[in-house]
This record gives structure tokens, sequence and C-alpha cells, in this order.
């Protein structure tokens, strides 16, 4: 069992027999368990700096099962962080169906696919909340999965959506920096936000590249259909933390 401070995260051990803080973890949380606080004794300490990623996906997202799902690729990712071997290479979509009806549904996917570098498959899709588009979905998915990378990693993004690898390399020259009017105008700019945020926090090195929609490319057709089956799952949608947007712009 843990509890955490602002200096240290407990780890505790319950020293009753077959108590199940020993046996499982509770599916709705990485780090909840059932069991009596008095029968739990200090095991160990894990210090701050042994957390996840200086927590950027903590930082970005409210509780919830997908928040905790993303934390899990998080960490099986983690030992894959020497730059000068390892590249990252994501294919991710969106999707949207039933565009100006009660059924209307946005939805976006990412998927690390590639065995290159012997990089554990990871996949994670979720619907979107609010101002149905098809780029909003997209961008969603690229900015997710930059979320569950390590610290000054290379990322290969693979999208069919152009405007977003547009707007990425205005925002790139810029590096990530706009003036107020240039943000402002921005489609989705919360996101673009977010998504600036998750590349300086872990200084990551990212290229985007376009891939035809619906062609051959199997690894882009997995993710597109991975998008598209989970319109049927509403109950799996991503909550922005209210700070999450943290853009500096210059004046105009």
């Amino acid at each position: 069992m843990s509890q955490c401070t602002n200096i240290y995260t407990y780890i505790y051990q319950c020293m009753e027999y077959g108590c199940v803080a020993n046996a499982a973890l509770s599916a709705r949380s990485l780090c909840t368990f059932s069991a009596d606080w008095e029968s739990l004794t200090q095991n160990h300490v894990i210090s701050p700096q042994l957390q996840l990623q200086d927590n950027i996906i903590l930082d970005l997202l409210d509780s919830s099962t997908l928040k905790n799902d993303l934390l899990i690729i998080q960490r099986t990712l983690a030992p894959f962080d020497n730059n000068n071997y390892y590249i990252f290479e994501f294919y991710t979509d969106g999707s949207l169906i039933d565009l100006g009806t009660e059924q209307c549904s946005i939805s976006c996917a990412f998927a690390q696919i590639s065995d290159l570098f012997d990089i554990p498959h990871v996949e994670f899709y979720s619907t979107v909340d609010k101002w149905p588009s098809a780029y909003r979905g997209e961008l969603l998915a690229i900015l997710l999965a930059l979320s569950v990378v390590p610290k000054n990693s290379k990322v290969r993004i693979n999208t069919d959506s152009l405007n977003v690898i547009t707007q990425f390399e205005k925002l790139k020259k810029s590096r990530f920096s706009l003036t107020s009017r240039e943000y402002f105008k921005a489609n989705n700019n919360f996101l673009w936000d977010v998504l600036c945020r998750i590349i300086l926090t872990l200084n990551l090195h990212v290229k985007m590249f376009k891939v035809v929609a619906h062609g051959d490319d199997m690894d882009n057709n997995y993710v597109d259909n991975l998008a598209k089956i989970t319109h049927t799952d509403q109950d799996r949608y991503i909550v922005f933390r209210w700070d999450a947007c943290m853009m500096k712009v210059f004046s105009c």
C-alpha cells in the first residue's frame, strides 16, 4: 500500500496473513488496496526522483481509468530511455462519425507497433469530448502518444492528417512559442498548447510523417480500425486538468 507526502512515497506491506493488500491491486487505481490501515507497517521509501517522468501524465490529466492505462504504458516504455539507440514509432489516428446528430462521436488511438528496436507493442484508444472534428481526434492521439515516452526520446509519428503536420512544422520552427495572435488563431489551441508542454517538458525530438489514409500500410490500417471501434465504448474518455494549459505566448 502507498501513502504520498510532498517529499516521499511510502510503500507498505500488510503483516496480517492473507491480507488482500499483498495479493492484488484494485482495477480502479495503480496504488489502491483493500486493507486495514492499522495492519500495515512501513516497508521502504521511494524518493521523488523515481516517480514517473516528472509526472507529466499526472500533471495533465484528471483521475480516470484511462489515465491509469497511460501510466501503465509509460512504465512499460520507461526502460527504453537511451535515445542514442531507441526510436519510438507511433501510428496515430482520429475518427469522427455521425456529425450533426445526437450520435456524433469522436475517437482517437495510437499504437507503437514497430519491433525494430525490440520496444514492446503498446496501444491506447479513447473517445473525445466536445467540439467534434476529425482534426481534434488526430491531434489528441498524437499528444497522448508523446506523453508516454521517456525523457529525451526520439519519436516518429505517422499520421494521415496533413493539417496536423503543417501546424506542427510551424510550431517547430518557432521552438513551440507563438505570438498571442498566432496562438488564438490556431484551431484546437488548447490541445496544441498541451502538445507543446509535453515536448518541452520531456525534451522530445519529434518528427511527423504523412501516411496515406486507407492505403496499403497495415500498421496505419490497424490503428485506424482501433479508433473506429472505440466509438462503441463511450465510457473511455480523457479528462484534462483545468491547469493543463500553460502556453507562454509573446505579445503581438
